[in-house]
């Protein structure tokens, strides 16, 4: 067995001709847990085992013996959240023959449905159990333990007839179907000196993404469809953010888009793509930073030109992400125009009024952004 995403490590046979396999398994993009599959002389899966260490990171079985009473034993290193590595020898003993359970029985109540999904949520991005049975988590057979694939791949069968979960596919590379899309699908993070701005852009409509980046308590500011839900759950050493429509409705256009921001600056770990069949890769990501000078506080300059028939422009002028409202209103405080209502990044901004459709006399247009307030006056002279 071999692939980009699991590979076997040691092979032994064992006094009743059963085949122990001692591999490692990607549990998350850049961490490995020890797998151990143990086969009858048929070729039959018997039972399987997997060892994630304490601090849930990278562990690689190396080596596997057997004793003459049947004890089957791992070694291999495992990595701590400290930064160093230890060796970790585990034993595993009789009976192998174990009730195998379905594949996408996540949960282990014996069927496949809502439930399942739930528990996958839970365990990518809430913190909740891992599965029962890990390897019957693998539901498109991808050999990564449980991603946001599986996720994509589990909402296909149950709401959009797609084919059942099978964690033992044809022996093949993940991903080769993808291979074709990789040019054009990009991730970038952009840091413009108070917030991070996550891009993509593809070629093709895609179901899902899955991002890392060094462990973060901000919150991301989703800037997609209310429909699609960002998931975001912090490790002790990274943060992964999910970003699905779980009902499977609606995607993610191809194009360039504003996937979701962050206050402060955060660097891209790693990042995962998921076509609408549930087929994963990695595209390629950027972490880039916009050196730009920003205003140094919050600013509304007078319109220009002033006065002006019937076109005027008014700039305003934003320390820090804002949610901002510009209005225009006539010398009786009536309300005439909204300029702007919603959130605006820091930086220099502009805007336009026609008043075309107003009579010549005097207006005042506010600012509120914050805590700010501000007013001016212009004139409208046809």
């Amino acid at each position: 067995m071999h692939s980009n995403t699991a590979a076997g490590r040691d092979i032994v046979i064992d006094s009743d001709g059963n085949v122990c396999v001692a591999s490692c398994m990607m549990s998350s993009m850049w961490n490995y847990d020890y797998r151990i599959l143990i086969y009858d002389a048929d070729g039959i899966l018997q039972a399987t085992e997997v060892y994630k260490g304490p601090d849930n990171l990278s562990d690689v079985a190396i080596a596997i013996d057997v004793d003459d009473e049947g004890g089957i034993y791992v070694s291999g290193i495992s990595e701590s959240e400290a930064g160093g590595k230890d060796i970790v020898t585990l034993k595993f003993g009789l009976p192998y023959s174990q009730d195998i359970p379905l594949c996408g029985d996540i949960n282990s109540d014996g069927s496949i449905d809502i439930g399942d999904l739930v528990y996958m949520v839970n365990y990518m991005f809430r913190n909740g159990p891992n599965g029962l049975w890990p390897l019957m988590c693998d539901v498109n057979g991808d050999l990564i333990i449980m991603d946001i694939a599986d996720l994509v791949y589990m909402v296909n069968y149950m709401f959009k007839e797609g084919p059942p979960p099978d964690c033992f596919p044809p022996d093949e590379e993940p991903g080769m179907g993808f291979s074709k899309y990789l040019a054009n699908i990009s991730i970038d993070a952009i840091y413009d000196g108070q917030c991070t701005q996550i891009y993509l852009e593809s070629g093709i409509d895609l179901a899902a993404v899955q991002l890392e980046l060094k462990s973060t308590d901000v919150e991301p500011v989703s800037e997609l469809d209310n429909r699609i839900e960002v998931f975001h759950k912090k490790d002790c050493k990274v943060s992964t953010i999910g970003i699905l429509d779980i009902e499977g409705i609606v995607v993610l256009d191809a194009g360039k888009q504003m996937l979701l921001s962050l206050d402060g600056e955060h660097k891209l770990i790693s990042a995962l793509v998921i076509d609408q069949n549930a087929v994963s890769f990695n595209p390629g990501i950027n972490n880039m930073a916009k050196c730009k000078q920003l205003p140094e506080s919050y600013q509304l300059s007078q319109n220009y030109p002033n006065p002006f028939n019937p076109v005027t422009t008014i700039s305003f002028s934003l320390p820090i992400p804002t949610q901002v409202k510009l209005n225009v209103y006539n010398t009786l405080g009536q309300k005439i125009k909204s300029l702007a209502d919603g959130r605006y990044e820091a930086g220099n901004h502009i805007v336009e009024w026609d008043g075309s459709n107003v009579s010549s006399g005097v207006y005042f247009y506010k600012l509120e952004a914050g805590e700010f307030t501000e007013t001016r006056k212009m004139v409208l002279m046809k």
